[in-house]
């Protein structure tokens, strides 16, 4: 458990865009691309990957005192507030409440990294690694925990970003061609299917020439006669369809499928009518005419019985923009 555990500080936009500014200010910082021409900001503000995915956040801090000049390790929040002043792109402060107008504007700044602090320590990001009999000093030692060192800033600030909930979804990977995978999946099908029942390569037939007598039905369920009666367990009891219009095979593609009246179609026939042969044609034509991904799922992959899905289970899949 975080050791602000139960301490109050803010999470909105305001408090989000500091967090992300301020892990993006130390990302530079380590890639070398963030130069501090302050010698003693310089020294305050330290940063080095101590593993794959954990970057250190420390410092050097010089105090001269009576006895001698002492050394702090540690970065305190005005030295992060001002690293984060050298990005362009600062730290914001909250709107001025009544009761600490006569606050001063260090100390403001400095309640605002300390947010900053608390709220990625809130969401797992920060541990602090300050010995524990200097928790309290104003010296801050602390690591991130990222996504790796060779990582690009965006990539190491999408934790951040999924962790605080701006960041839903991992980029898509556009190396792998999902349509082509689809495709291939889809012409391996169709072989099988061509060859089930051929011996011979010059008795395969070409199904894209292949038209298939299609009409619209109405399921029409029959009354039962007794309440006593279980219809799903009676072999007598079947359901009956009523045509409501034929279709040509170019009508079916038009009327139906480019229309999306429903999405959810069932395709019903005697053993041998084309069943399978026209489920492969439509999505193919899937493939050709729309961005959407055909995936098909023969039932003999299912176990027996088969598994009973709920709505939510078949929500459609969808793809990053």
């Amino acid at each position: 458990m975080p050791e602000n555990a139960g301490r109050k500080f803010g999470k909105g936009e305001l408090y989000q865009h500091n967090v992300l500014n301020l892990v993006k200010a130390l990302l530079r910082l380590a890639k070398g691309n963030l130069t501090l021409d302050d010698s003693q900001l310089k020294a305050a503000v330290q940063v080095a990957w101590l593993a794959q995915n954990k970057l250190e956040v420390t410092g050097e801090y010089k105090e001269t005192t009576k006895r001698g000049e002492r050394v702090f390790e540690g970065t305190t929040k005005q030295d992060l507030w001002q690293l984060v002043e050298k990005t362009g792109t600062p730290l914001q402060l909250p709107q001025r409440q009544r009761d600490d107008a006569s606050t001063s504007a260090a100390s403001r700044q400095a309640d605002v990294v300390q947010n900053a602090l608390y709220y990625l320590e809130d969401l797992g990001v920060l541990q602090n690694e300050r010995p524990k009999n200097k928790r309290n000093t104003r010296y801050w030692i602390f690591t991130l925990t990222l996504k790796h060192r060779d990582a690009s800033i965006e990539e190491n600030l999408g934790v951040v970003k999924q962790k605080l909930g701006l960041e839903m979804l991992p980029p898509t990977d556009k190396s792998i061609d999902w349509q082509n995978v689809c495709r291939t999946m889809l012409e391996k099908q169709k072989q099988l299917t061509t060859n089930r029942l051929m011996r011979a390569d010059e008795m395969l037939f070409d199904i894209d020439r292949i038209r298939v007598d299609l009409a619209l039905v109405e399921r029409k369920q029959t009354e039962k006669r007794s309440e006593d009666d279980n219809p799903a367990r009676s072999q007598l009891y079947k359901p009956d369809y009523e045509e409501t219009q034929k279709l040509e095979y170019e009508d079916f593609l038009t009327k139906v499928l480019k229309s999306e009246q429903s999405k959810k179609i069932a395709i019903i026939g005697e053993p041998g009518a084309g069943k399978t042969t026209l489920l492969q044609r439509i999505a193919f034509w899937i493939l050709e005419n729309t961005d959407d991904l055909p995936i098909w799922i023969p039932l003999g992959n299912f176990p027996n019985p088969a598994p009973k899905f709920k709505d939510s289970d078949l929500a459609p899949i969808r793809r990053n923009p």
